[in-house]
């Protein structure tokens, strides 16, 4: 391996001093038309390298990401209107849900209210029955204890004058005083 390196520069060494010697090549006419003619096989085989293989390639792959890349964006742009209708959805049933809850309520708003209304008919229509029974009962009781009144009234007037006087009336001659004293004074009961 030494020998090899140490060959190897000296080879580099003395084709360095021999273009010290000449000059540069590049510079030299006499060289310039092999220098051409390589130039132009070199950049040749490249140029139909680069044409056949590389550049089909390069586009094969740059239009299967702008394809990849157009099939992304016709996908968001699918997801974005299906969110789109999905939002017009939500918003419409949101609506929807309002106004059936707003119905609701006015219908079992109204609903309460005639219920109140029916029960508050009933409970005066009760109240007046009520009043009428009871009025016909003070009625029936303010003459029944006219009646009452009247006989007590006698029984007592009977005793009153027994007791003062120590004569025995009879109930005839007692009612007949009460009669007159309870139409000068109880007029209002009857």
């Amino acid at each position: 391996m030494v020998k090899f390196l140490l060959s190897l520069s000296i080879f580099f060494t003395s084709a360095a001093q021999a273009a010290e010697k000449v000059g540069m090549p590049q510079l030299d006419p006499t060289t310039w038309f092999p220098q051409v003619f390589w130039l132009l096989i070199t950049f040749g085989f490249l140029y139909l390298i680069v044409e056949k293989i590389v550049f089909p390639r390069l586009s094969d792959s740059i239009e299967q990401r702008n394809d990849h890349v157009s099939d992304n964006i016709d996908e968001a742009n699918s997801i974005k209107d299906q969110a789109e209708k999905k939002y017009q959805e939500y918003l419409s049933l949101i609506s929807n849900s309002k106004r059936e809850a707003q119905n609701l309520i006015n219908v079992n708003k109204q609903n309460l209210q005639n219920n109140f209304e029916n029960k508050k008919k009933e409970i005066d229509k009760k109240l007046e029955e009520k009043m009428k029974q009871v009025s016909k009962e003070i009625e029936d009781f303010k003459k029944s204890a006219a009646s009452k009144m009247g006989s007590i009234s006698t029984e007592i007037a009977k005793e009153l004058v027994k007791t003062v006087s120590k004569i025995d009336t009879n109930n005839a001659s007692a009612s007949s005083i009460v009669e007159e004293v309870s139409k000068k004074y109880l007029k209002g009961l009857n």
